[in-house]
């Protein structure tokens, strides 16, 4: 899929087909996080990928809930990406663990659409009972979670702001 494409495509799909996902796909998802720029080329992340169910079921209960909901019941596979936050350093007031886990969260997900899967970026969960149950080290922090699958469900494009809301140019 061409990559302008694969970006007006991608939507936050809740819902998903049972099937597997191809370890193929798998494979050229994982290699698009792989090849993610980070901050001093430090690729300080690490992929949980997780397709047994009552481990999905059960992380579906850890987070508590996700506010518009995701289906936890037919999920074929979750992904979980952590970093580590003590590989990175904090400049300006701002922590590049976070800039890199946008990079290569970006990275997974537009792989996935162009692999013909959905994904849903969640950032809003309790990192605690997620790293508890995954056995993650204390020194990572979670930083997204997505399930990954064939979507079930065929979302429509959220209203955009014009360019001229967002795009500023020499001066604001």
């Amino acid at each position: 899929m061409e990559l302008y494409k694969a970006m007006e495509d991608r939507r936050s799909v809740r819902a998903y087909k049972p099937n597997t996902v191809p370890t193929a796909s798998l494979e050229r998802i994982f290699r698009a996080a792989q090849i993610a720029p980070s901050w001093k080329n430090r690729q300080a992340w690490h992929i949980i990928a997780i397709e047994d169910r009552k481990t999905i079921a059960r992380l579906g209960k850890a987070i508590g809930g996700n506010p518009r909901g995701v289906d936890y019941h037919t999920l074929p596979m979750v992904l979980v990406l952590a970093m580590d936050a003590d590989a990175m350093d904090v400049y300006d007031g701002k922590e590049y663990y976070l800039v890199d886990a946008g990079i290569v969260g970006e990275h997974i997900v537009l792989a996935a659409q162009a692999e013909g899967l959905g994904t849903c970026w969640i950032g809003w969960f309790f990192e605690e009972p997620v790293k508890e149950l995954l056995g993650i080290p204390d020194k990572y922090r979670v930083v997204m979670i997505t399930p990954l699958g064939y979507p079930a469900e065929s979302p429509k494009m959220r209203p955009r702001k014009a360019l001229d809301e967002i795009v500023h140019v020499d001066q604001w």
